[in-house]
């Protein structure tokens, strides 16, 4: 009775529809679905159909969810190693790789000519 006052069909014509099978527009059933909130396609299927259709959209949903996780995952440890490195960027050598770096000399240091004799002397 519910679902006929939704729809606005008679209960009759919704039980002749449900139960006999009578064939109908597809502007009545697709009232009937919007109402039950189901796809057209759905009035049609067998019961096993529905179920594989239901699983499958589960399954779907499970899927998108484990991706999104997963982007969101891969971009919080982005921004973390962003952070990090702004925090304390890594030294990296000026000079050809397999070379050792070179040292910056401060600009007040004295320069020695012949650090042996200065030494000894």
């Amino acid at each position: 009775m519910q679902l006929a006052r939704a729809t606005q069909l008679r209960p009759n014509t919704l039980t002749s529809i449900i139960r006999h099978g009578r064939e109908t527009d597809t502007r009545t059933l697709r009232r009937i679905a919007e109402v039950l909130d189901i796809d057209i396609a759905e009035l049609m299927m067998t019961a096993e159909q529905r179920q594989a259709l239901r699983a499958y959209r589960e399954r779907r949903v499970e899927r998108i969810a484990a991706s999104v996780l997963e982007h969101v995952e891969q971009e919080i440890r982005n921004l973390v190693r962003s952070a990090l490195e702004e925090a304390d960027p890594p030294q990296r050598p000026t000079d050809a790789p397999g070379r050792p770096a070179a040292l910056a000399v401060p600009a007040d240091l004295p320069v020695v000519d012949d650090p042996v004799q200065d030494f000894e002397g």
